[in-house]
């Protein structure tokens, strides 16, 4: 029964069972409008909000006096079916149907159990990206008349000699540690995370990119994995809460409209 209780279509049936209650209250008399205190202090709270000052007992009663005109009007627009088929109206209620039901999921609150099957589950969006470690050396093949001979001089200079020196300028780090394939696409592009991706360990290789040619010898590299809980607890629950909140709307709907006749046009 416990685990019924955290289900998000347990709540919206009964939040849609005090929608029904409130909309079909039959203790109210036809004639009655009723202007709770509740609803005075949140006039007086919005005058506060507006004006930074407490409103005065004219301005307030001027605020109420206000928001009755609104309840008359509107009892009125009903009596006279001005609501219907007004699709602003029917927008606005559907906003404020659907935020209440929404409401009632935000205060959710996933047990670890639930998020690690939520992380299972869409363990594409919560992966730590892979990294990596490597050392390159710029070639601007426009320099070079015969370019593979120039590379071979590099690639037997490059376990001896200082690597700084070697190669054409590029205003880039020569030597990257421990850099996500995230801001490696940024600097280098998506050619040259493609070629680093499947490139071993400790070999000097051709790898290009979007300025020209490096040569490249990749020191550590570390998978793509999946994140621990801990790590994307604050996220996981804001996805878990979104896609609760969609899943229970879905149902709802669906359950309303197997309750009516819903009739499509005009045959």
């Amino acid at each position: 029964m416990a685990a019924f209780l955290k289900e998000p279509l347990f709540h919206f049936l009964i939040i849609g069972s005090l929608l029904f209650f409130f909309l079909h209250d039959t203790d109210v008399l036809p004639n009655e409008l009723i202007i709770t205190d509740t609803k005075i202090q949140q006039l007086s709270s919005q005058f506060n909000k507006t004006y930074h000052r407490e409103a005065s007992k004219k301005e307030l009663a001027a605020l109420v006096d206000d928001y009755l005109k609104d309840l008359i009007a509107f009892k009125k627009g009903q009596e006279m079916h001005l609501i219907e088929d007004d699709s602003i109206i029917q927008r606005r209620v559907r906003q404020k149907v659907e935020f209440i039901l929404e409401s009632s999921i935000a205060t959710l609150s996933p047990s670890d159990e639930e998020l690690h099957a939520f992380m299972k589950k869409h363990q594409n969006d919560f992966m730590n990206e892979a990294r990596y470690s490597f050392t390159q050396v710029y070639i601007d093949e426009n320099k070079h008349r015969n370019i593979d001979t120039y590379i071979q001089e590099l690639l037997s200079k490059l376990d001896t000699a200082d690597i700084s020196t070697l190669g054409d300028n590029l205003m880039l780090e020569t030597t990257l540690t421990d850099v996500s394939s995230s801001e490696i696409k940024r600097v280098f592009g998506q050619k040259f995370l493609l070629v680093l991706e499947k490139i071993e360990v400790g070999k000097w290789l051709e790898v290009p990119s979007g300025y020209g040619l490096h040569l490249v010898k990749i020191q550590t590299k570390t998978a793509r994995s999946l994140g621990d809980l801990e790590q994307n607890r604050y996220s996981l629950a804001q996805a878990y809460i979104l896609e609760s909140q969609k899943n229970a709307l879905k149902e709802f709907y669906r359950l309303e409209k197997k309750n009516l006749n819903v009739h499509i046009g005009d045959n």
